[in-house]
């Protein structure tokens, strides 16, 4: 017999062995079927799902959006989707994870536990209570119940569209405990609208995002109420698109029908074209426009003055080819010819001096016949009238003795129908060529700025 270290008999040493890996070390409890089948059946002994947790039982809730569906102007409508998360803790629900194999929480489904009857009370398509019955409860040993039932919420929005399509819009979701007042049933939020699996809206832009707490009456009763808020802001690259630059570019050219020589024909065309183009565009810009008096939209006044002048502008084409179809021996009305006569030296650019080109050609005044050393070559009103639509014409020699005075030059004799259209249509042009283009920039401006 052989002895290992003079001390121990390896016989005994390699027995004790055997035994000790043969023995089965007593292993902590697992979980199984039987034993969260025993878990459930002691915490349902006495309990009651009609009844509240506690006397006061607080809710922490928050919102998870996921995304936002649609901001709708003309319907006042927001639509998000997403998912409620509601907290709240059941000392009924507790137990020792140790004596019911380490089991840490269980699930349970709406029916069989307390729910608060909590209402989105702002909301358009669904006035019942939160609730999801395909989804589970989650309830911890310490008694705090989970609940995340998912929903799509289209709630009541007011659009103020006075700075569309650069406008911001705030929205809200507002819940309401409804049959718990505030002496049984508290609501609280935990961090208002999350947006840990919020996907990008691409008409949209969330500014900022905030909560609200507050209480309402009925009955003499106080409940609890909290409002969640969203602030957005239209992307408009969209609009600027479709809808901002054909405004402008449409505007530039209703200066441009005065511009027009009649004797292109197509003058009343080209105005009643213009005219079309802004009936067109405030349709469409109407049409996103929601059917209320709070608020009104600064590019829809803008389009509306513009479209007054476009129609304006109808009107005085028509008068300027009737005006410069005018036979001679038909009389002009009194006050068109004093109003051309005043507008004339604006669109001559002789206001203060008609002495042009004098030269030294002792020509006599076919007039008075006196001899002058110096004469003003100057175009004769209808020579100027001529001169503006592109035909040849004589140049009419006018003595410096008898252009002294502005007078001379633009008397009211001399004025006829063609001369009328031509002053007309220049001095209009000028107009317009200043205010649509600085009523234009104001108007972005303001736009842009709200």
């Amino acid at each position: 017999m052989e002895y290992f270290g003079g001390n121990f008999n390896v016989t005994w040493v390699i027995t004790v062995i055997g035994l000790l890996v043969g023995t089965r070390v007593p292993s902590s409890r697992a979980w199984t079927s039987a034993e969260e089948t025993a878990l459930r059946s002691s915490l349902e002994v006495g309990y009651e799902d009609d009844v509240r947790p506690s006397e006061v039982t607080s809710i922490f809730m928050a919102f998870q959006m996921t995304s936002i569906d649609g901001v709708n102007t003309k319907e006042q409508t927001f639509s998000v989707s997403g998912w409620w998360v509601l907290e709240w803790e059941d000392p009924r629900l507790t137990w020792t994870p140790a004596s019911h194999g380490n089991i840490p929480l269980l699930q349970y489904y709406e029916d069989d536990l307390w729910t608060p009857a909590i209402v989105v009370s702002n909301s358009l398509s669904d006035l019942s209570a939160i609730d999801e019955d395909t989804i589970p409860l989650r309830v911890t040993y310490e008694g705090v119940v989970t609940w995340h039932p998912p929903g799509i919420l289209t709630t009541g929005c007011e659009m103020d569209t006075t700075h569309f399509p650069f406008d911001v819009q705030t929205c809200s979701l507002q819940v309401t405990s409804f049959g718990y007042t505030l002496q049984e049933v508290v609501v609280n939020s935990t961090k208002g609208m999350r947006l840990d699996f919020y996907s990008e809206n691409g008409d949209w832009e969330i500014m900022r995002l905030w909560d609200d707490y507050d209480t309402y009456t009925d009955n003499g009763e106080d409940y609890a109420r909290m409002t969640y808020y969203a602030k957005v802001k239209r992307l408009n690259t969209y609009h600027w698109l479709n809808i901002i630059l054909p405004v402008i570019v449409s505007g530039i050219l209703v200066i441009f029908v005065f511009l027009l020589p009649v004797d292109s024909g197509e003058k009343m065309g080209y105005s009643l074209t213009c005219l079309l183009t802004y009936v067109v565009l405030l349709t469409l810009i109407a049409a996103d426009m929601p059917t209320t008096a709070k608020h009104t939209s600064i590019l829809e006044v803008y389009l509306t003055i513009v479209l007054i002048l476009s129609g304006f502008a109808v009107v005085c084409c028509i008068v300027s080819i009737r005006l410069y179809q005018m036979p001679d021996d038909e009389k002009i009305p009194d006050f068109v010819i004093k109003m051309t006569k005043k507008c004339w030296p604006w669109v001559d650019g002789r206001k203060d001096s008609v002495k042009k080109s004098i030269k030294d050609d002792g020509k006599v005044h076919p007039e008075s016949g006196v001899n002058y050393q110096k004469e003003a070559t100057v175009l004769s009103p209808r020579a100027f009238a001529e001169k503006e639509k592109g035909l040849r014409t004589p140049v009419r020699r006018l003595s410096l003795a008898s252009v002294n005075s502005k007078d001379d030059i633009y008397s009211e004799e001399l004025i006829d129908g063609k001369i009328c259209s031509v002053v007309m249509d220049k001095m209009l042009f000028r107009i317009s060529a200043v205010f649509i283009p600085a009523m234009t920039v104001i108007i972005m401006i303001v736009l842009m700025a709200g």
